[in-house]
């Protein structure tokens, strides 16, 4: 089985507003990452390369491009993401993580499952 196999979900809306931002900067693809930011300790980092990184693991999704920083592989496994309107005609992502314990006040940071198991046993 490819290890990549259901790695990532996209929404309509999150595919939709990848192909434009992709078509409009002339990127190769998505580019996900988890890095250590916040208060929660990680945050999403999505970014739109104009070429593919030697290490990224790359795959389709429904024949979008998706590039994964390899650090961050573990961290993103099963991941959903949406693209949502929020008040006052804002619009987000919304990442649906099975690897995410908690999530800042803020919702900028996550907990991850693994660092919260460490820190209570430690």
């Amino acid at each position: 089985m490819n290890t990549t196999d259901g790695m990532v979900k996209l929404t309509p809306a999150a595919r939709g507003h990848f192909e434009r931002h992709i078509a409009a900067s002339q990127g190769v693809g998505v580019r996900l990452e988890m890095k250590p930011d916040g208060c929660a300790g990680y945050g999403y980092v999505v970014t739109f390369p104009e070429v593919v990184a030697a290490k990224d693991v790359c795959f389709k999704v429904e024949d979008l491009s998706v590039m994964i920083d390899p650090e961050s592989v573990h961290l993103l496994q099963g991941v959903t993401i949406d693209f949502v309107s929020q008040s006052l005609g804002q619009k987000q992502f919304v990442f649906q993580n099975p690897q995410v314990a908690s999530m800042c006040g803020c919702g900028e940071s996550v907990q991850l499952i693994e660092d919260a198991a460490s820190s209570e046993s430690g």
